[in-house]
């Protein structure tokens, strides 16, 4: 346990000097008893866990750890409830073979304590052992937008437009933007590099991350999670490399068969 304590506070200093919040941050009702944050790999979702953990006193838990290898969560709530703490934040709840049970257990056995959860975006609640559909307050986290890109970039606050501002004002939005920033350099810039946070750990090293992360995706979010054999993850990524190579792209399915040489239905299954 003690263990656990040290590791939450050193994630929580690593974290600490980013100011620039995720513009979910405020859109999500940090009053909940049960928030669960979802999303792709690599979107920030524990830096956004870290920085509400910051303001309040609580701790931060890995579910990917070893620790819960041989340790059941709901075990463990009870040591740091003991210890006093009412705020759980817990990272990765779908490496955690009982997380839909052990989270609806801690929700009606300890109405005093919030857990904030983050999860794959192929978590589905209404499935494993417990539907937590109905207790969860559920969010998506998507990859930088490119307001939030340009607040990253040029250090200075952008409002966010309805689609309808957007097309009853575009031509006064246009010049205001243009008089501010180039918008076609800083554009060509996101698409390339900007949709995944971490970008800012480095450019040159930002493709070879991007492609540890969809490999990542493929072999231990959706694979296990869907219970996928070796030889179909290998037409996983080969679907995805002819699907790279071809956009704009509109699926033909029989060509796609022939092309991956696999049958129709596992290519339907692979592109769902």
């Amino acid at each position: 346990m003690e263990q656990l304590l040290h590791k939450s506070e050193r994630k929580v200093k690593q974290v600490a000097p980013i100011n620039c919040k995720r513009s979910l941050y405020d859109e999500i009702d940090w009053s909940q008893r049960l928030i669960i944050i979802l999303g792709h790999r690599g979107t920030g979702k524990t830096t956004l866990l870290l920085q509400r953990l910051a303001e309040v006193n609580g701790i931060y838990l890995s579910l990917d750890d070893y620790f819960f290898e041989t340790n059941r969560l709901i075990e463990t709530v009870e040591k740091i409830y003991q210890l006093g703490y009412r705020s759980l934040f817990l990272d990765e709840v779908h490496k955690y073979t009982n997380w839909s049970k052990d989270l609806k257990q801690i929700y009606d056995d300890y109405p005093e304590i919030q857990v904030v959860a983050t999860g794959s975006s192929i978590l589905d609640l209404t499935k494993g052992k417990a539907d937590l559909s109905r207790r969860a307050a559920v969010y998506s986290l998507n990859g930088l937008s490119f307001r939030e890109f340009l607040q990253i970039e040029l250090k200075t606050e952008f409002n966010q437009l309805s689609l309808s501002e957007i097309i009853e004002n575009h031509t006064e939005i246009s010049v205001e933007l243009s008089e501010k920033i180039d918008i076609q350099k800083q554009f060509s810039r996101y698409l390339k590099f900007g949709y995944y946070p971490f970008y800012l750990e480095g450019q040159k090293t930002y493709f070879s991350k991007l492609q540890e992360t969809l490999n990542l995706v493929i072999e231990t979010d959706i694979a296990p999670f869907e219970e996928l054999n070796y030889s179909t993850v290998r037409t996983m990524k080969k679907l995805i490399f002819v699907i790279s190579q071809l956009v704009p792209f509109t699926p033909n399915i029989s060509k796609l068969s022939e092309k991956l040489d696999s049958q129709r239905n596992t290519i339907l299954r692979l592109l769902d």
